[in-house]
């Protein structure tokens, strides 16, 4: 979200930028609040995969960030479904399940409009 609010030129790409660095922002707080009650620490850093990811895509401009950020949306909410929808049947922790199933509606909605977006913005992509 950070990298398209301060690097995307088309501004529907920019507001959705904004809207995950909100709406993430409150998803990772709500979930720290249930690592730190299951005595669970989160990774302080992001992995290598999306490291190379965020590195990859820095590189890029104009509608090549912008198009590229959001199949990258979609790509990521599509793999985040199936992780929330697997915890949900298959978790341990009343907790995380909980969370998991608040938030899987949020993540469907994100992935509908990075969909959206990205077909009108960009459909030959």
């Amino acid at each position: 979200g950070n990298l398209a609010v301060t690097k995307a030129t088309n501004s529907a790409v920019k507001n959705f930028g904004q809207m995950m660095i909100s709406d993430h922002n409150s998803a990772q707080q709500d979930l720290s609040e249930i690592a730190t009650d299951v005595n669970y620490s989160l990774p302080n850093d992001t992995d290598a995969e999306h490291k190379a990811k965020a590195e990859k895509h820095a590189a890029l401009s104009g509608d090549a960030f912008d198009s590229t950020y959001m199949y990258m949306m979609v790509e990521g909410h599509t793999k985040a479904i199936a992780l929330h929808e697997e915890t949900i049947q298959r978790g341990s922790n009343d907790a995380v399940k909980r969370y998991a199933t608040e938030k899987l509606p949020v993540i469907k909605h994100h992935k509908m409009m990075a969909d959206s977006l990205a077909r009108a913005l960009y459909p030959s992509s």
